[in-house]
């Protein structure tokens, strides 16, 4: 479980690496996840897709990168079935692919 965010002041400051003002919200990206023996799946609620991240599209590559380096830090080399779950508005502004992300 991951929160949404949202700048109060200085959106573009952060961009110059300067000090913003920001907060969570009461909006959140849930994954659950679970053993699975045919690989590493991840299916999105939000688009009704189900991607096999061993080989996965150009948009969920970031997901296959966080699972590589999960194995890698935790040693574990058993699939796994993921179920992504937002309640944050994409394209709002409140870091919805970064939440997900976080949860997942």
């Amino acid at each position: 479980m991951a929160p949404a965010k949202l700048i109060l002041l200085g959106e573009h400051f952060v961009v110059k690496n300067r000090a913003a003002l920001a907060t969570t919200i009461n909006l959140y990206s849930y994954t659950y996840i679970r053993g699975f023996s045919h690989g590493r799946i991840l299916y999105s609620k939000q688009y009704g897709v189900e991607v096999d991240l061993n080989n996965p599209p150009t948009e969920f590559k970031q997901f296959a990168k966080i699972s590589d380096l999960i194995i890698e830090m935790t040693g574990l080399d058993k699939g796994f079935y993921a179920v992504i779950d937002s309640h944050i508005p994409q394209g709002a502004g409140m870091g919805s692919s970064a939440s997900t992300a976080v949860s997942f």
